[in-house]
């Protein structure tokens, strides 16, 4: 079979087949078709050069011919199914080769502007829009937040369209809502930064945030007041990367004095900053915050929101003593010696040992411990359940089974 594919821009990529860019090439062309038609083997040429569209008219009505207008217009239409593109598009068909409009996904039926469909498709749903609004703001602050970089990129008929977008929700707008896109539309790479970092990070108010936002050029406090009209905007991964390391600081140099609450700390924290999480694991590890188990969860529900915080949370809580030992009892019999041995003095004496710490208190009850061992011992060995091996192994399992006598 051979195809005869006209229309086809210069600038088109084709799949194999023999390429007609010159009218002096058109006699080799014609040669090319008329061995394909005596082999019997399939044959495609494509047509670049608009005089050469009509010179295969004869072939119209081969059997082993086929024309077919692959004029990017025409494809797009046939794709849409639609009688008619916008003039703009009609005027200018490269735009349907550098938007690549013939890649881009239908999911439903395009009807009235065919930009709203290709702004849709090729920017997001935000920018085909219609009418302005505090919620469809928000949802533009999002694009620039994820697409800071692409916006750059776009090509020229895009933005040209993207221009077109901004010009008329500013002009629909009214009162502060116009003022609101103005002032964003302004500079809104930046702008979007500011007004994410104004929702979320309100702990830091005013003089910090401020100071960490004019540090990075993202300053605009004339939108302040904007960012509380907005519905909740998402701190992403590059805004957290970027502010960890001033909340780290912060805090290093709020905890450094020691004796701090975790909880107060916790009050003063946005959640949202692992730096944050990162100042509490360095001074828990230091011995200048205590924590206890249950202000483990507390933390853990605190930076829920951040992905990667869960193994930072077990560093924090594997500085948390286990239980502690309470005094043994004169009067104990022999299963209240093992139980407490296994449950409370050795869980707590190997994480004294993993860290390199001491403790008089578990010093006074070793003796305890051993001077009642040492004396009952001789007891232990006729009865093997009663023996020593028996009950470090006991031990040893439990601690490999990560149990709750670790």
């Amino acid at each position: 079979m051979i195809v005869i594919h006209t229309g086809v821009l210069p600038q088109e990529a084709t799949t194999e087949g023999i390429e007609l860019c010159n009218p002096k090439d058109y006699p080799n062309v014609r040669l090319e078709i008329q061995k394909a038609l005596k082999s019997g083997e399939a044959c495609n040429i494509y047509v670049k050069h608009r005089a050469c569209d009509e010179w295969f008219w004869d072939l119209r009505d081969y059997g082993n011919a086929t024309i077919v207008n692959d004029d990017p217009r025409e494809r797009l239409k046939r794709k849409l199914k639609l009688v008619a593109l916008p003039p703009d598009l009609t005027s200018h068909p490269d735009w349907i080769i550098e938007l690549r409009l013939m890649e881009l996904h239908i999911s439903q039926k395009v009807e009235g502007d065919v930009w709203t469909w290709i702004l849709s498709e090729k920017l997001g749903p935000s920018w085909s829009a219609g009418e302005p609004s505090f919620d469809h703001l928000g949802t533009i602050v999002d694009w620039y937040l994820s697409n800071a970089t692409i916006s750059d990129s776009l090509v020229t008929v895009l933005k040209q369209r993207q221009r077109l977008a901004k010009d008329r929700w500013v002009s629909n707008a009214k009162g502060e809502l116009r003022s609101a896109y103005e002032l964003f539309f302004d500079d809104p790479v930046k702008n979007s930064v500011f007004l994410t970092c104004w929702q979320n990070l309100e702990k830091y108010y005013v003089d910090e945030l401020d100071r960490w936002l004019r540090e990075d050029g993202y300053h605009a406090p004339s939108l302040t007041w904007v960012a509380f009209k907005l519905p909740a905007l998402p701190l992403n991964a590059d805004i957290e990367h970027r502010f960890s390391p001033k909340a780290r600081a912060y805090w290093n140099s709020r905890l450094t004095k020691g004796n701090v609450e975790l909880r107060e700390v916790l009050t003063g924290m946005s959640g949202l900053l692992l730096g944050e999480l990162e100042a509490i694991e360095n001074y828990v590890r230091q011995d200048l915050i205590s924590v206890d188990r249950l202000q483990i969860e507390e933390l853990r529900a605190k930076f829920a929101a951040l992905a990667n915080a869960s193994s930072l949370v077990d560093a924090v809580r594997a500085h948390v003593p286990p239980k502690e030992i309470t005094e043994p009892k004169d009067n104990w019999l022999e299963d209240n010696w093992i139980t407490w041995a296994a449950n409370e003095y050795i869980p707590y004496k190997k994480w004294l040992i993993d860290r390199g710490k001491d403790s008089l208190v578990a010093a006074k009850y070793c003796s305890l411990y051993e001077n009642w061992l040492f004396s009952n011992y001789p007891a232990f060995v006729g009865r093997a359940e009663r023996l020593i091996f028996t009950s470090f192994n006991y031990i040893k399992a439990e601690l490999a089974n990560e149990s709750a006598v670790i």
